[in-house]
């Protein structure tokens, strides 16, 4: 016994005397403890005044330490308090700040009274009860059950970040991915991710396509004939990939070389079956590529065509107003109609100079004064002209002139009655309302 404390020694193997345990009034110093039962609060291995390990009431705690090299043999030089793995009844987890771990255990008292929520907000990484956790500043991985309320999912594997999940994998298998795809090889609802190509926002075209060449020095794309191409910003071909249809302009669609939508909308196609409805108010029907061609071409804009449904007739006109009720049509002054209508259109007034209300007319031509075409056949045949010349017949306002083969008039029949004939014969009809 010596000052106040009791020293045991023992001799080593070279008959050395050792002191090896010591009993003082600050505690049990010994190489070796060994007992059946021991009943402490706390025990740490301590390097100098710093604890390495602690094993207190709830769990172990590990410290970071730094090592230093000392004559070649490795010393604990430092712990860091605030870096620690502990185990304990929720689990095993590492914290790296924001803790010091000598003093402290999870308690739950800023999380809802949940420890194992406080674990997995402020542990880097934890293996608790509910999972796996990993976290990588605002970002976390979840490996075990959640319930995602946002999205209505039921989750294995979860993504974080800033608490908004961007990848879920459900308990069926099901991914739910808010965040962007990178992918080289694989299938997408059996497409095969090496045929077909995803492009995102870093490529001039947001596209999905197949047979679509690297641009070449112009800018311009080549594509094949057996291409697929869905590219909303458009692309530019150096060739046109539709059969007949304009080079260096912006496809939007491409489906091989017999269909194609350009960025302006125009449509190519190599032969089409609608059963619907076609509205369209400009453009035009058959070949227009070319000025030239469109001077030979219908202008939606100027000639349309109507089918109604009740009626069974099939129009084709340019300046014809409907007017309802009565089912009736009007022409304005000064406008050239071309009215096609084999069921016939009538009006409450005359359409064609010397016709009459209520006529059905199959074909309407000529400028409109007064509302009245100067040429029109009614759906019964009969012709209607103010003037012009039926074989060797004038037609004048004054009234009929006929005249053979050399230009010389054989008969007039005028508005004021007179008649002169040398040989012909007039046959029942109306010519500019003659009978």
């Amino acid at each position: 016994m010596i000052g106040g404390a009791i020293l045991l020694s023992k001799q080593d193997k070279n008959g050395q005397t050792k002191w090896t345990t010591g009993l003082t009034s600050d505690g049990i110093a010994a190489d070796l403890i060994t007992a059946g039962i021991l009943n402490v609060g706390e025990i740490s291995i301590m390097n100098h005044n710093d604890p390495v390990f602690r094993w207190d009431s709830f769990g172990i705690s590990a410290f970071d330490a730094e090592w230093a090299d000392v004559q070649g043999t490795p010393v604990i030089s430092s712990i860091n308090p605030n870096r620690f793995v502990r185990f304990d009844k929720f689990g095993i987890y590492g914290i790296d700040g924001g803790r010091n771990g000598i003093n402290w255990y999870p308690t739950g008292k800023d999380y809802h009274g949940n420890p194992m929520e406080e674990i997995n907000n402020v542990a880097t990484f934890s293996l608790t009860w509910d999972g796996l956790h990993v976290k990588h500043g605002d970002a976390r991985v979840h490996i075990g059950l959640r319930k995602d309320n946002n999205k209505n999912v039921e989750s294995l594997i979860s993504i974080f970040k800033d608490n908004e999940s961007t990848f879920l994998v459900g308990k069926d298998g099901d991914v739910t991915i808010s965040g962007t795809v990178t992918a080289k090889e694989g299938y997408i609802a059996g497409f095969s991710i090496g045929s077909i190509q995803l492009e995102g926002a870093n490529n001039s075209c947001q596209s999905l396509y197949y047979g679509l060449a690297d641009n070449n020095s112009n800018g311009l794309y080549e594509i094949d004939d057996d291409s697929f191409i869905l590219c909303p910003s458009g692309i530019y071909a150096s060739d046109s990939p539709i059969s007949g249809g304009p080079t260096k302009i912006s496809w939007k669609i491409v489906a091989g070389n017999n269909f194609g939508v350009t960025s302006d909308g125009a449509l190519y196609a190599t032969a089409a079956k609608i059963s619907g409805n076609i509205t369209a108010t400009s453009g035009y029907i058959g070949p227009a590529d070319s000025d030239e061609q469109k001077k030979n071409a219908f202008s939606i804009e100027e000639i349309t065509m109507t089918k109604n449904d009740t009626k069974k007739y099939l129009a084709l006109h340019r300046h014809l107003n409907y007017n309802s009720p009565g089912d009736y049509y009007s022409l304005r002054d000064g406008e050239y109609p071309v009215v096609l209508c084999p069921y016939g259109v009538k009006s409450d007034s005359a359409l064609v100079e010397n016709g009459s209300s209520d006529d059905r007319w199959v074909l309407l031509l000529g400028k409109v004064v007064s509302g009245m075409v100067p040429f029109g056949i009614r759906e019964d045949g009969a012709l209607y002209a103010s003037k012009g010349r039926l074989g060797a017949t004038d037609l004048n306002p004054n009234g009929l002139v006929g005249k053979d083969d050399n230009g010389n008039t054989v008969f007039e029949v005028m508005y004021d009655g007179s008649k002169t004939a040398d040989g012909g014969v007039l046959t029942a009809g109306q010519i500019n309302a003659l009978t």
